[in-house]
């Protein structure tokens, strides 16, 4: 469903965004979102 694709799309996501970001970053962002 539209909930497993998300969470492929946020994997997606935060594998580009290791590239750029630092990793606490990363996870104080993931927080507001879950």
């Amino acid at each position: 469903g539209g909930q497993h694709r998300s969470v492929y799309m946020v994997n997606r996501l935060s594998d580009t965004l290791k590239l750029q970001w630092p990793t606490q970053t990363l996870h104080r962002e993931m927080k507001h979102w879950s």
